[in-house]
């Protein structure tokens, strides 16, 4: 009612008091006077979903969207004024070893940088393949501590009624990570009658069981499209086509890896907001009074002088 907006983007609401700038260089004037900023699901890198280990990739993994934003919205707040930010990590599998991860994370401590290997490993554990005999012993720890951490956010979410038997979220989260490997593995599209966001996980399994899961290269318009092709026995089957990246973003396993990461990325947080003279900086799930979304991370912290 009394908030100004901000966005890259015109405001589709008539005559909202709304300002079409980007935070992250837009110039307030003396007559800004901002007392609590709310900084909502903002990028956490300078491109989305990223897994490519690339120089150029790795510049946009390293921007800090959110931390520049920060700077740039202080500018016009005085002290005490409050910072809220409601916190979903974007998540950048590929594979990184434990320093690696923490000079990421110093640089960018607000997007997800999780280690490809372990992240799957984690997940089989999860599901019951257990082969930590064969990873060497901080490997082995690490994929350990993976498969806890999931379990933990799988019971969170079972008990907020995400579903209603935990084998089944375990299952779905078991098979979304073996196609992510296969896909990884292969380098190519997946052609398969399953929708990570709406269908049930059984559905996933009874396409492996039936060999109808199909590996191949289409062009890349036809990313996230239904098509038809013919099986074996020369039926016609109507399925999804995903890229890596598709298929990923829109599992569960990969939301999962969201709060995983908010728990890793938590030090590097609070210590960069104290950095920049944000005082008593915390971080917790709650409800997110503003906009009435529920079991979301928040940050909180007041500007100091």
């Amino acid at each position: 009612s009394n908030a100004t907006t901000m966005d890259v983007e015109k405001c589709k609401i008539e005559d909202a008091k709304h300002i079409v700038g980007d935070a992250r260089n837009f110039k307030f004037s003396d007559k800004y006077n901002i007392k609590v900023a709310l900084l909502e699901r903002l990028p956490t890198c300078g491109e989305t979903f990223v897994t490519e280990d690339t120089s150029d990739i790795m510049e946009l993994l390293l921007e800090n969207y959110i931390g520049a934003c920060i700077k740039q919205i202080s500018t016009a707040m005085q002290p005490g004024a409050d910072l809220l930010i409601e916190w979903h990590p974007y998540v950048t599998l590929s594979i990184f070893d434990q320093s690696t991860t923490k000079n990421l994370l110093t640089q960018n401590p607000f997007n997800g940088f999780i280690d490809m290997n372990v992240a799957l490993q984690g997940a089989f554990l999860l599901g019951g393949d257990n082969n930590l005999h064969i990873f060497p012993s901080e490997l082995a720890t690490a994929i350990s501590k993976m498969a806890a951490q999931m379990e933990n956010y799988l019971n969170f979410y079972h008990q907020k009624g995400a579903e209603t038997s935990m084998d089944r979220l375990i299952k779905r989260v078991y098979w979304e990570a073996y196609t992510i490997l296969h896909m990884s593995r292969k380098g190519s599209m997946v052609f398969i009658d399953y929708d990570p966001r709406n269908d049930d996980v059984n559905q996933l399994i009874e396409v492996y069981k039936n060999q109808l899961v199909k590996f191949m290269n289409f062009p890349p318009e036809y990313v996230g499209e239904k098509v038809g092709l013919k099986n074996k026995d020369g039926l016609m089957k109507i399925g999804i086509i995903y890229d890596l990246l598709t298929f990923q973003t829109s599992s569960f396993f990969n939301f999962l890896l969201s709060d995983i990461a908010v728990e890793n990325n938590i030090p590097y947080a609070l210590e960069y907001m104290e950095s920049i003279d944000f005082k008593g900086a915390r971080i917790e799930r709650k409800q997110n009074f503003h906009n009435g979304r529920e079991n979301v991370w928040m940050i909180e912290a007041k500007k100091g002088k």
